[in-house]
């Protein structure tokens, strides 16, 4: 043997070992009994994760962790494939655990970890769970802007997960979807809504302000829209195909932007704010996708309309809220000196990763955080037929029955109800998922030691109170 043929076969062994080592660990390895045992000891603990249960190594990775630390990915699998990781610093005999998840996703935020506390996590004591159910786990996919494409980010993802939060749970009303029909402001803003006497005089402080406007040259919104649109010589409509109606229409939109924003901040009436809202989201239903979910069209708004990013995430969102005509104490601290009592609230590294905060539970001993990340999340897709399934609505058979009568009208009437039905089942519905435990961890929620993000920034929404706006300013009472 030459001396070239033995360094060749010195160099193949050499890359097989280094494989085995990361890849494919030979079994019985103390890496392989940690990650088979982890659900187990979970469990016996009293943190069950179903999904992860009889579980056994996948695969193993060496991750680059802030400081030049080293960690450990171990990749599970079940008899179903890939189902979720753990990660360690040290020694696997003696592991310092650091996070782990239903999720299979990528991890972005791992290197961003930094490892302060080296005590050894053995799962034999689970203490101190919380978890906030109900919030929209808002995703951050490529999404299109009428014929633009968009890349959500984050920032706008986590915010659109936690304000939504706050207006369907908490009565709030950022946006003009459904949701903001309950909340108090809009029963207080709206003059039908009340008993005949008190809504006449709203009926008539509203038309008095109106009034007071119009003499200093204020129209509806729609008017002043359309003669912009005409200076403009744009006609939403005058497309000819799909491509030209909707570049048309997020033009259209783009016009009416600042006007919209513009009388946000001051409308004349209470009830035009709300007038407001439901166009403006109305609006953006007609230039997103139709397999868009509600939260990922609000993290599109925020993130297209709202967001400047020269400035920060705390600060978008004190004006965003601003343009609700509302108040609201927006603080911004760092992981370690937040209270426990903040989730859900947002936290951020450097302005570049941002997730929600949705609780915490105690380790042996170790706090973890609760922690979705939008760039791990995923809506659910289904049929319009399949959603009014669930829904519990009654369903006929797909297909056309024979004929029972020989009225002509009521063949049609039968005809049109089944390509109705055929319609539903090829219509697609996309939903933002919810936050549940555990469900939520294989959708973007991740378990992670508190300590590795002591230096995140985390951004919570206190206090919110409604400003003096519309008639209360006009001293029209």
């Amino acid at each position: 043997m030459n001396m070239r043929h033995a360094i060749a076969i010195v160099g193949v062994l050499f890359v097989i070992t280094h494989q085995a080592a990361f890849a494919d660990p030979p079994q019985g390895s103390a890496i392989e009994r940690y990650a088979a045992s982890f659900a187990k000891e979970l469990s016996l603990g009293g943190l069950s994760l179903p999904s992860i249960e009889g579980s056994t190594l996948d695969a193993v990775e060496t991750l680059e962790l802030q400081n030049k630390t080293k960690g450990t990915l171990c990749w599970l699998k079940n008899d179903k494939g890939r189902c979720g990781y753990i990660l360690f610093a040290g020694d696997p005999e003696s592991p310092n655990l650091l996070a782990f998840s239903s999720s299979v996703g990528s991890l972005p935020f791992a290197p961003q970890l930094v490892v302060t506390d080296t005590k050894q996590t053995v799962v034999r004591r689970i203490a101190g769970f919380s978890f906030i159910t109900g919030v929209p786990l808002v995703s951050a996919q490529k999404v299109s802007l009428g014929t633009k494409p968009v890349d959500l980010t984050e920032g706008p993802c986590s915010a659109a997960a936690v304000l939504n939060y706050l207006q369907y749970v908490k009565g709030m009303h950022f946006f003009g979807h459904m949701g903001y029909y309950a909340s108090p402001a809009y029963v207080n803003a709206t003059p039908a809504l009340h008993p005949p006497a008190e809504r006449q005089a709203m009926e008539d402080r509203y038309s008095k302000a109106i009034a007071k406007a119009k003499e200093g040259g204020w129209k509806p919104f729609s008017e002043e829209v359309k003669d912009v649109l005409a200076k403009e010589n744009i006609d939403p409509r005058s497309g000819k195909t799909p491509e030209e109606l909707a570049a048309l229409a997020e033009k259209a939109r783009e016009l009416g932007r600042p006007i919209r924003r513009a009388r946000l901040l001051n409308p004349v009436t209470p009830q035009e704010r709300f007038e407001l809202l439901f166009s403006e989201i109305t609006e953006m239903e007609r230039v997103s996708a139709r397999d868009t979910s509600r939260g990922m069209r609000d993290a599109l708004l925020l993130q297209e309309d709202y967001f400047d990013t020269s400035k920060t995430l705390e600060q978008n969102i004190v004006a965003f809220c601003e343009t609700r005509g509302l108040k609201a104490d927006v603080k911004k601290s760092t992981f370690a000196e937040a209270a426990k009592s903040l989730s859900p609230c947002i936290i951020s590294y450097e302005g570049k990763l941002a997730g929600v905060l949705l609780g915490y539970v105690e380790i042996d001993g170790v706090d973890f955080g609760f922690v979705y990340f939008p760039v791990n999340g995923h809506p659910v897709r289904m049929s319009l037929a399949a959603k009014l399934r669930g829904l519990g609505a009654k369903q006929e058979p797909t297909g056309v029955p024979p004929a029972t009568s020989k009225d002509a009208n009521e063949e049609e009437v039968r005809v049109m109800v089944q390509r109705v039905k055929a319609m539903e089942e090829k219509l697609i519905v996309t939903e933002d998922q919810v936050s549940s435990f555990p469900n939520a961890l294989e959708n973007g929620v991740h378990l992670v030691r508190c300590s590795t993000l002591a230096h995140w920034q985390v951004i919570s929404i206190g206090k919110i109170v409604p400003q003096k706006l519309g008639t209360e300013k006009l001293g029209i009472n």
